[in-house]
């Protein structure tokens, strides 16, 4: 085994110019994977641990525990047995096409999840029936279990484990109409619709759960209210109630603003920045060359702004940390690449996958600067080749002449460029081959303000 290719079949490399965002989700599921089969036998362990404790200390039967202990090493071992399938099946899957193959790694996640879920809810409902089985028929007698108090009755055990059966089938359910609906995303659409339908569908599930959940605490509610089974204090039944209904009402409005806001996303990147005291902006750009000598010498594709100076972080124009509302926001910096010409440096936003938007956990200007240089450097390509320069100039969300350049800093992975009218501007790059075109060509334009660290 080659484990040099192995690593990096697994391990996401944002040296690389060659991944792709579809490559990412790969390499993260089999990573989660590798982590949950290492974490249930850690799992194993803690089992062990507290069937020890439960036949020491709280005088439970063998029996009793050789049936849940029995059930869980069972449940275990199937779930094992099934993230080693998903880890086999998702290894196969191709990225060439970045939206095809997330759509085929969401499946193949979900339905390995499912089956597993359901064989848990069917072990654990069999385990559960026999262990009431035996208790009702006074096959076991538990009695003599210390943490179990006189008031609670066969009633009260039965009670809670229906709710714990109950609790693995509705994680079963769920887990079976997310992979029903997954499986329905439309093939052929772009990874960032993919990604905001499997979004959709978490969001749905949320809601109809919470749903439910809000269901059955009013249930329970109304059940221990009226009952005098566990004879806790009304104004303590009241606060709890208070609290926890509260809680969930509150996610459950929360989430139905977060799908809303979700479904309105319209991945439309070349919306320009019409800031006012951010520094040159694209309103001020002339979209016709200023110089009628004016080419491009050379092209950067693959940059993420950084803090210049610490009060940008204060200007929504220059903020370069992303944010979101409710799973949804967008970067105010969303600029991707450099295009170097002869009097001037144009700093473009290449419409490539989810343009400069922010949804749940993916910041897609960082997803396509630390892993998807590939696309960008693509679409920078195919635009040099097929458009003219005024169609460049109309993705710039703002340039910079040479001759209004105070200084120009290049260091190992960034560049520093302050203006003589008080901007600074930062980026972060990946790829050293640009820094030693920088060098290459910069000096001969700005001279003495250029310096190379």
């Amino acid at each position: 085994m080659n484990l040099r290719q192995t690593f990096n079949n697994i391990v996401p490399n944002p040296f690389s110019d060659k991944s792709t965002l579809s490559d990412l989700e790969k390499k993260i599921s089999l990573i989660k994977g590798s982590f949950n089969i290492f974490s249930i036998f850690l799992r194993l362990v803690v089992l062990f641990i507290i069937a020890f404790i439960l036949k020491n200390y709280f005088n439970v039967p063998i029996l009793a525990i050789y049936i849940l202990l029995g059930v869980e090493v069972f449940i275990t071992l199937i779930k094992v047995y099934f993230y080693f399938k998903a880890i086999k099946a998702i290894n196969i899957v191709g990225t060439k096409d970045s939206g095809l193959s997330y759509r085929r790694i969401l499946i193949i996640n979900e339905y390995y999840t499912t089956i597993q879920s359901g064989i848990t809810f069917i072990a654990s409902f069999i385990g559960i029936c026999l262990l009431f089985f035996l208790v009702y028929n006074k096959i076991l007698n538990l009695n003599n279990i210390i943490i179990l108090a006189n008031e609670i009755n066969l009633l009260v055990i039965g009670c809670v484990l229906l709710f714990f059966i109950t609790l693995r089938l509705l994680a079963f359910v769920t887990f079976y109409i997310r992979y029903r609906l997954i499986k329905k995303i439309p093939e052929g659409i772009k990874f960032e619709k993919v990604n905001q339908n499997y979004n959709l569908i978490l969001a749905k599930v949320n809601i109809v759960k919470l749903s439910i959940l809000v269901g059955v605490v009013l249930i329970i509610f109304t059940l221990i209210y009226f009952s005098d089974v566990l004879r806790i204090p009304l104004n303590i039944i009241l606060i709890g109630f208070a609290f926890i209904f509260s809680a969930l009402f509150l996610a459950l409005i929360f989430n139905i603003f977060s799908y809303q806001r979700l479904r309105r996303v319209n991945f439309v990147n070349n919306d320009i920045l019409l800031g006012e005291d951010g520094g040159p902006s694209a309103k001020n750009i002339n979209l016709s060359p200023k110089y009628r000598d004016e080419e491009v010498l050379a092209t950067i594709f693959g940059i993420n702004r950084a803090m210049a100076r610490f009060k940008d972080v204060f200007k929504k124009e220059t903020r370069v940390i992303s944010s979101s509302f409710l799973g949804v926001g967008k970067t105010s910096c969303p600029e991707n690449s450099i295009l170097i010409t002869n009097h001037r440096l144009l700093f473009l936003q290449l419409p490539v996958t989810g343009g400069d938007k922010v949804i749940e956990n993916i910041t897609y200007i960082v997803r396509n600067f630390l892993f998807n240089r590939a696309e960008i450097m693509e679409k920078g390509e195919e635009l040099l080749e097929t458009d003219s320069f005024e169609k460049i100039l109309e993705l710039t969300r703002y340039d910079i002449f040479y001759k209004d350049i105070k200084s120009f800093i290049l260091t190992r992975f960034s560049i520093k460029i302050k203006t003589f009218d008080g901007h600074s501007f930062a980026y972060f790059f990946i790829d050293k081959k640009y820094r030693e075109l920088l060098n290459k060509i910069l000096p001969q334009y700005l001279k003495g303000k250029y310096e190379s660290k």
